[in-house]
């Protein structure tokens, strides 16, 4: 069995005390300092290994970054460190949701936990609910409260919203091309009517309710304005939320894994400036944002560079001075079946699909997709395609 250490200075020598005792005193052992275990993690997932330690001091907000751990290494065994942490600690309960029952609270009983086989949800459920702790009756709680579902509980659904700047930009179609592709890689994917102006029901033919139903493999379909309840449901492993036209000053308080915020075609360049501009704010380009338009070849990419020219100079104005990339999505040739891409593969979508959605699928090669001119770059060089993610041979520009 292999191991590997992400810890702080404090918990290291224990670590490093149980691994010798172990014969795996060659195991590595990564020292982050606070706010670098999610860095520490990304690379942790290129190494193969059986079991991994996890100081929650290399934190704060590490469930995310367990969660897309476990997505690329399944079967590692994780040992949270948590020294004086208490039940209801919300670091905690977030690495919990991820999928990590294995909850070390006191150093010294390492050992002890080591020993035994891997914790289970039942274990580990009092974080979530500390109420869990309390008398006789936990057993029973447990038994009432601990459903299994049919996605593991280790992988906590991602939600991906989309959002428009104005009505009819083409969310529904962006929604139902990433949903798409997604069901069709083999992960159980929920579509989720979330806007005023629903045109899901009419596209699958379906009475939709906030029942998720069976639309294609992989993909069921329904509708609800709070997505979320479909992440706490855990049927599936990616929600994708059609929010469809969405006010700009709410945008940054959207409950999201990540934001795919749809940008109009040239005609309609005036409607979505006043969208950007609304309430003084400047465009935003946090990680969990994406800026998607529908477009493909030389027309696209002019498009797609002309709002990446009135986004920054909008953020220079309003001292913001970030620079936003453009995602183009070749979904708006051929719509005649539904979803984009899912009975008709498109390698120039997948690929475009796969860079978009990099931050959240298994393993990502890359931390990001490339945008629209960096796509143009490398095909000029003799590449294919319009959209991937990670670096190319031959092109030393791309975003790592």
């Amino acid at each position: 069995m292999s191991a590997y250490a992400i810890v702080g200075r404090e918990a290291a020598q224990a670590v490093a005390a149980c691994l010798r005792r172990r014969g795996k005193g060659e195991a590595p052992l990564r020292i982050a300092e606070g706010g670098k275990g999610a860095l520490a993690l990304e690379e942790a997932a290129r190494v193969p290994a059986d079991l991994l330690f996890l100081d929650i001091d290399t934190g704060p907000g590490l469930g995310p970054a367990v969660l897309r751990y476990r997505l690329a290494r399944p079967n590692v065994r994780i040992v949270l460190l948590a020294p004086g942490r208490v039940p209801g600690d919300p670091e905690v309960a977030g690495i919990v949701q991820a999928g990590v029952y294995d909850v070390v609270t006191d150093l010294e009983e390492l050992e002890s936990v080591m020993d035994r086989p891997a914790a289970k949800l039942a274990s580990a459920a009092l974080w979530l609910d500390p109420s869990l702790a309390s008398g006789a009756s936990r057993r029973e709680q447990l038994r009432e409260r601990v459903v299994e579902r049919r996605v593991a509980v280790s992988q906590r659904p991602v939600l991906i919203a989309v959002a428009g700047v104005a009505p009819g930009v083409g969310t529904t179609t962006v929604a139902c091309t990433l949903a798409g592709y997604l069901a069709r890689q083999g992960y159980r994917t929920v579509l989720v009517e979330a806007g005023e102006h629903p045109s899901l029901g009419f596209i699958t033919e379906m009475d939709l309710d906030q029942n998720p139903a069976g639309w294609l493999p992989n993909l069921d379909v329904c509708a609800d304005p709070a997505p979320r309840n479909l992440v706490r449901a855990r049927q599936h492993a990616y929600v994708v939320a059609d929010l469809g036209a969405y006010p700009r000053a709410e945008l940054d308080r959207l409950d999201a894994d990540l934001i795919m915020v749809v940008l109009p075609q040239a005609h309609r360049i005036q409607r979505a400036v006043a969208w950007l501009r609304a309430g003084n704010l400047p465009p935003v380009a946090p990680e969990r944002v994406r800026y998607v338009m529908m477009g493909e070849k030389e027309a696209g990419r002019q498009v797609a560079a002309a709002w990446e020219a009135i986004c920054a100079e909008m953020a220079a104005i309003q001292g913001e001075g970030s620079n936003l990339a453009v995602y183009l999505l070749p979904a708006g040739s051929d719509k005649e079946t539904w979803p984009p891409g899912y009975r008709h593969r498109s390698d120039e979508l997948d690929r475009a699909c796969a860079g978009i959605l990099a931050e959240v699928l298994p393993d990502p090669p890359g931390r990001r997709g490339w945008p629209w001119h960096l796509l143009g770059k490398w095909k000029g060089q003799g590449g294919k395609g319009t959209a991937t993610s990670g670096r190319r041979p031959g092109f030393e520009g791309a975003p790592r």
